[in-house]
């Protein structure tokens, strides 16, 4: 265990680094400010001694919007459960601060040892989720030490993670002790099963539920009515700037739809950028006007929590993160409404995009050619095929939210 004394010493490194980071990042800064207000708050919930506690942890809002179908599931369910929810990102606590299904919502005390024994202390969590592959090696080794039941919830495992490699063989041995694995795919659970695990299930992938939960509860966006008029609209979704090339100006030059651009950084000099990059006449979000702005051609969402809705009106929709490294986003939020998604080169590590590539309901462009290419030969017929291809996945992959249940209903006694 070499390796995890060494990480004690980098943990112990890192504080005054991102302390210091927080007065030049606002992001950070939120981080750590909520980090010691969660302490401090624990101190004076109040909290039924007759109920007992699920902690569900999730790095950001991606991954509290996956486990929401299980969230509201419970809280629907049953009485007996205190339900805590925390984030280790700015970005989904303060976009879901005031989500009235949690009976208490906090941060995440970074991965030092007092700090977590304090946490757990002062939670007395029975149960604990980890969303997807939030892993926090001292975290894991308390809730084990304090015999906490700990569960991996909606897990997406590969052989080239970190976990699987020499250098990640100690992580790993910490989270083989989890009381259970609930994975999204075959391949995880069998690569899994090859690393010595036990007690896992395949229940499927809870965001199909969330994303086909959305589609219906759906609700009318009048600014967004008021910008299209009518008219056809492309959203860009969770974008970053080499996105732009592919798609930006083509449209631009050489068609008359709408656009709705919704960044995956919201801040206002990603704004400043994007209207350099247009040098056209531009709608934000924060600052719309229908008088003024509905006959200007492209929308940007400078507002986190939107885009799952906006996507409602896509004509067509590409999404962000596929021609960099940052990871490909949610496909399916457009997916859901039967809209034709284009994704960038790098999607191979997302069992969706590479279905749905296949299935040619989504489609991946390398350059703005290929892009031009595959946009002017959808023809109507064609339109309408992609749209069943689509809807008719999400419904085909849904009902993760029911076998999770299952599985959890010996500890969760629903």
């Amino acid at each position: 265990m070499i390796l995890f004394f060494w990480y004690q010493i980098l943990v112990f490194l890192s504080l005054p680094l991102i302390k210091f980071s927080s007065f030049f990042d606002a992001k950070i800064k939120l981080q750590c400010q909520g980090q010691k207000h969660t302490l401090r708050q624990l101190k004076t919930i109040s909290r039924n001694q007759q109920q007992k506690c699920v902690w569900i942890h999730c790095a950001s809002l991606g991954e509290f919007e996956l486990a929401r179908p299980l969230i509201e599931a419970i809280k629907e369910n049953s009485n007996a459960w205190f339900i805590a929810i925390t984030f280790f990102s700015s970005s989904g606590y303060e976009v879901q601060k005031n989500y009235t299904q949690a009976d208490w919502l906090g941060y995440l005390p970074f991965d030092e040892r007092k700090s977590i024994k304090n946490f757990l202390t002062l939670l007395k969590p029975d149960l604990t989720l980890f969303v997807k592959n939030e892993f926090w090696p001292n975290t894991l080794d308390l809730l084990k030490e304090n015999s906490i039941k700990t569960f991996s919830l909606c897990g997406r495992f590969y052989p080239s993670q970190f976990l699987f490699k020499p250098y990640g063989k100690w992580v790993l041995d910490l989270v083989r002790k989890l009381d259970g694995f609930m994975v999204v795919d075959q391949q995880s659970e069998q690569l899994l099963v090859e690393h010595g695990f036990k007690n896992i299930s395949c229940v499927g992938d809870l965001r199909m539920d969330r994303v086909l939960s959305n589609s219906k509860e759906v609700k009318p966006i009048f600014e967004i009515e008021s910008f299209l008029n009518g008219e056809k609209c492309f959203v860009a979704g969770s974008t970053w700037p080499e996105d732009y090339p592919l798609f930006l100006n083509y449209l631009i030059d050489y068609t008359s739809t709408k656009i709705i651009i919704a960044p995956h950084e919201v801040n206002s000099n990603t704004v400043s950028k994007l209207k350099t990059i247009i040098n056209k006449e531009i709608a934000v979000w924060s600052t719309f006007n229908s008088a003024q702005d509905e006959d200007k051609r492209i929308l940007v969402i400078d507002s986190v929590g939107l885009l799952a809705q906006i996507y409602q009106y896509a004509h067509l929709a590409y999404v962000g993160g596929g021609m960099g490294n940052k990871g490909l986003h949610n496909i399916l939020e457009p997916v859901v409404f039967g809209v034709p998604v284009f994704v960038g080169k790098n999607f191979q590590n997302f069992k969706e995009a590479q279905e749905l590539v296949q299935k040619k309901g989504v489609f991946s462009v390398k350059n703005e050619a290929e892009f031009i290419s595959i946009y002017e030969t959808l023809s109507e017929g064609k339109y309408n095929l992609i749209q069943s291809i689509n809807r008719n996945y999400i419904n085909q992959h849904s009902g993760a939210t029911k076998k999770t249940l299952s599985f959890l209903a010996p500890h969760l006694r629903l």
